[in-house]
């Protein structure tokens, strides 16, 4: 009995080598030639339930350049302190005759089989060699990490920036790329312009068309429907399609300040306004031009609202452009902390008026729409200290909280009063200028700051 189970056991180990010796014969002669000589990866993939969303990530495969990555990097402050699996696939039938790892972790080059763990903390070199042994190829595995917080914000300085000490107001206004900085000396208007929003090479024009001997209010210039606005400090309203030849605007009120522009947006037809508080008598009203030049007058200036000194930015919110004054000092000489916004340049609701805002009163805080939330920075408070904080609403300048420390300047950025800020088309937000003081010379420099997310992909 003993010896019949040891003949059947040998049979049978006989028979399962003969039928497996001839399965393989058999896809010798049935797998094309291409693919035993193949020797590429199909698909790649990781694994490891303790890293956190690892068998999600989606490998890209360059079979020219033979190496294999995920465009889209694991979030920042992904851990990969583990061994981990690794799941590969192959075109064809029959796969290679050899797989080698050699991880950059260790500096070891060993054989590898499914069951394996890999150390994917460094790169992982992976060499195939084809099912007939003629063709090898090599590729290299990484797994990308971001290494930069994506919420943090990076800043980067340029000193000097125009090399002329002596501003003492300026603005700088967006438009499709082409940036205009106006800036007023003691005794003339100096515009620069550019499109090199990177290292910010300045073209001086020489503007024409402008009074000699007025004071032309630099800081509140504004951009309304692709034309540049200034006022002189007389009432006289002047305009301009490039920066350099100026005419005076027809028919214009008296002119007590510009406090911004109300554009169109997309699919409306809107009403647009270029808003103004302008003179009549001795009161001030709110009144706006539209596209076709024509001036309508709106309600009194309240007690309450800002005449200069005030920060300002629109912004879309329910198919509508909103315009948005923060801060800024009143008639009577005080500062507020409050915000105002309007659609129509005519009508202006205080948006915290009877909730606390978060600001303290201050003037000249540099205002910007950017990342989805408005961004307030720096201003000059009441006992004339200029501050370095950053603020932030996320509610459209109704409530305020200090930014946290990660979007925050380097300690080289001074407090400042009156910058201006304007966002370029790649992601950045421009902070140019600005003062220690009420009063006295500009800073010759400027200030770009980006949050990484937004330039992942640029």
């Amino acid at each position: 009995m003993r010896n019949n189970g040891l003949r059947a056991a040998c049979v049978a180990g006989l028979t399962a080598l003969v039928l497996s010796s001839c399965l393989k014969e058999e896809n010798q002669r049935t797998t094309p030639e291409w693919q035993k000589k193949n020797c590429q990866i199909a698909s790649f993939s990781l694994k490891n339930d303790s890293i956190k969303g690892l068998s999600q990530v989606v490998f890209t495969i360059d079979q020219l350049k033979g190496e294999i990555y995920n465009t889209d990097s694991m979030p920042y402050g992904t851990k990969i302190d583990r061994k981990v699996l690794i799941q590969i696939a192959y075109d064809g039938a029959v796969g290679p005759s050899s797989v080698e790892f050699q991880q950059e972790a260790t500096g070891k080059r060993t054989s590898w089989r499914s069951t394996d763990s890999v150390d994917f903390s460094r790169p992982v070199r992976i060499y195939i060699t084809s099912y007939d042994r003629t063709q090898a190829k090599t590729y290299i595995a990484r797994l990308n990490i971001h290494q930069q917080d994506p919420d943090s914000m990076a800043w980067l300085h340029s000193y000097p920036l125009l090399g002329h000490g002596s501003i003492t107001d300026e603005s700088l206004l967006a438009d499709a790329g082409t940036y205009l900085l106006l800036a007023r000396t003691a005794d003339a208007l100096r515009v620069y312009r550019t499109s090199d929003a990177q290292d910010w090479r300045w073209t001086l024009l020489t503007p024409s068309g402008l009074p000699a001997g007025k004071t032309l209010d630099a800081a509140r210039a504004t951009l309304f429907r692709h034309t540049y606005y200034i006022y002189s400090t007389d009432g006289a309203l002047y305009r301009s399609a490039d920066g350099a030849a100026w005419t005076t605007v027809a028919g214009a009120p008296t002119i007590v300040s510009l406090l911004g522009a109300v554009d169109t947006v997309a699919h409306t037809t809107r009403t647009v306004a270029l808003a103004a508080i302008i003179r009549q008598g001795d009161a001030l009203h709110f009144a706006s031009m539209d596209a076709a030049g024509k001036w309508t007058t709106g309600e009194a200036v309240p007690a309450t609202f800002p005449t200069e000194g005030f920060g300002s930015t629109n912004y879309e919110a329910a198919h509508r452009r909103h315009l948005l004054l923060v801060g800024g000092r009143r008639r009577d000489g005080s500062l507020t902390n409050q915000a105002w916004e309007t659609t129509d340049g005519r009508t202006w609701v205080c948006l915290n008026e009877n909730i606390a805002s978060g600001l303290p009163a201050l003037e000249g805080a540099a205002v910007a729409m950017y990342d989805g939330k408005i961004y307030l920075m720096g201003g000059i408070n009441a006992s004339g200290a200029a501050s370095r904080t950053l603020y932030l609403s996320t509610d459209r300048g109704a409530t305020w909280i200090a930014a946290a420390h990660k979007l925050l300047p380097p300690g080289e950025f001074a407090a400042r009063g009156y910058a201006s800020a304007v966002t370029t088309l790649d992601g950045y937000l421009i902070l140019i200028g600005g003062r220690t003081s009420r009063t006295g010379f500009m800073m010759d420099e400027l200030w770009r700051g980006r949050i990484n997310r937004l330039g992942y992909g640029r």
